[in-house]
């Protein structure tokens, strides 16, 4: 177990040391985020001006639901990638370098796929403090609460790699997978909470999102996070967000068993 864990670990350090992006990073968080922030505090302000809740959400619960989706964005946003790097791999032949080693596939990728994220989480951890601040916005310091979230953030990450990863896979039956890949980020787009939080749609879209596995990547941490409270309604997030990893690694398992017999090395 653990030569097994140090494998993937010198993965992750690999992809760490070919990551040269910080200053990129820092300039996208001290140009991008002050002007998309604004924005969106500016609507809700106009929103919140005649109405002191909006759903579940008080005017600085919507703010910092926001902020923390802001951040999460950053950090989950490059593993949208996964898919392409798959169909890469499966395309160009690469795929023969990855089955001659003593590795699984799937790990190699999730942990390739961590490198970017945890640059994300170095570089945008002090903004999002700082944006708090000037915003008047509260930092929860409750451990149960951040252990919580940490949760949900970490049960977001693995669903949407699981998403990426069955995408990318069906590269064994699809010669481009990008139309399907596109369709399903439509989807994504609104029933992640991305755009608006789930809570406050119409009821039949808040049902019809309780059977996608979406609302684990953005809406569960954002709301976990925002309201600050861990009653009942939490624990069934979670839940959710715990079956749907379940639902997904048994489809990715699926989708790769019967897909690797149809590989066939294109050698780029």
């Amino acid at each position: 177990m653990g030569r097994w864990l140090r494998c993937y670990f010198g993965v992750l350090r690999t992809r760490l040391k070919t990551l040269s992006h910080f200053r990129a990073n820092v300039i996208a968080w001290i140009l991008y985020s002050p002007l998309q922030l604004g924005i969106i505090f500016l609507l809700w302000r106009i929103i919140y001006h005649n109405t002191d809740r909006v759903g579940s959400f008080g005017f600085q619960d919507m703010m910092l639901y926001y902020l923390v989706v802001h951040f999460l964005r950053r950090i989950v946003e490059p593993v949208q990638t996964v898919n392409y790097e798959v169909w890469t791999d499966i395309n160009q032949g690469n795929l023969d370098v990855y089955l001659a080693r003593p590795v699984s596939f799937g790990p190699f990728v999730f942990f390739r796929s961590l490198g970017a994220p945890l640059v994300e989480i170095a570089v945008g951890l002090p903004f999002f403090l700082l944006f708090s601040w000037l915003l008047g916005l509260p930092i929860q310091r409750d451990p149960r609460l951040l252990a919580v979230f940490l949760v949900s953030v970490l049960a977001g990450f693995v669903i949407l790699f699981l998403i990426q990863f069955i995408i990318g896979s069906l590269t064994f039956w699809f010669e481009r997978i990008f139309g399907i890949r596109d369709m399903i980020f439509s989807v994504f787009m609104l029933f992640s909470g991305q755009l608006i939080p789930i809570s406050v749609l119409p009821r039949s879209l808040v049902t019809i999102s309780r059977y996608l596995p979406f609302e684990g990547i953005y809406f569960v941490p954002g709301t976990i996070y925002a309201q600050g409270q861990l009653g009942p309604e939490v624990a069934g997030y979670l839940v959710r967000q715990l079956v749907w990893i379940a639902l997904l690694w048994s489809a990715a398992a699926l989708v790769w068993t019967r897909g690797i017999t149809r590989y066939a090395s294109q050698g780029g």
